[in-house]
């Protein structure tokens, strides 16, 4: 699937906080997972209308398939964005990385679509029959460490605005030297199952 990058735009909005975003994947081909159980359909518990509906990408009962997840967002003003996600294994961690999943609404130029390029954002997700949770780097987190720590990943950094750019075994190095830092993750965006949209 061809994939574009509006995503400066589009995955910020999902949370509430800043996002970091990664030219490359968090996942490897040794820690993709697949968790069923994160299909079906999620509601933000702030009451703002905020939905997550989760289904398996088509294509996954391919026999050599990358299972993936297709992830309709739809915000408070019944704005949707439908992302690919992958689901990474890192550590004790279970992380989907998302990207772009659908181009529609994009204009037809292939010309237009050669100066996009594809990104990535990270959830750090806990999910049980009822209840999701996701966090995600702390963009401001993020900014403070390389000012100070500019040699430790691989990035680019232009005024406010921050992208890693390191290979996907070296982000998963990094989320794992620093997850026991408090501040290294945004606050819990909750979301509690609900009804598919009528």
């Amino acid at each position: 699937m061809k994939r574009s990058a509006l995503l400066p735009l589009l995955l910020c909005a999902l949370l509430t906080v800043g996002c970091v975003r990664s030219l490359h994947p968090i996942y490897t081909e040794k820690t993709l997972t697949y968790d069923p159980a994160l299909l079906g359909v999620w509601v933000a518990d702030d009451e703002d209308g905020t939905r997550l509906e989760i289904a398996a990408s088509s294509g996954n009962e391919q026999p050599d398939a990358i299972k993936s997840y297709r992830v309709v967002h739809t915000d408070k003003d019944k704005k949707s964005t439908t992302l690919l996600g992958h689901l990474a294994r890192v550590g004790d961690m279970l992380v989907a990385d998302l990207t772009i999943g659908d181009e529609t609404g994009l204009p037809d130029s292939d010309f237009y679509k050669a100066h996009l390029f594809p990104l990535h954002t990270f959830w750090i997700v806990r999910c049980d029959a009822q209840r999701l949770t996701l966090r995600s780097l702390d963009h401001d987190w993020m900014k403070k460490f390389i000012d100070e720590n500019p040699g430790a990943i691989a990035h680019y950094k232009s005024n406010d605005d921050v992208i890693l750019t390191a290979p996907p075994e070296a982000l998963q190095k990094f989320l794992l030297a620093h997850a026991r830092d408090p501040e290294m993750l945004t606050g819990e965006s909750v979301f509690r199952r609900g009804k598919p949209a009528a």
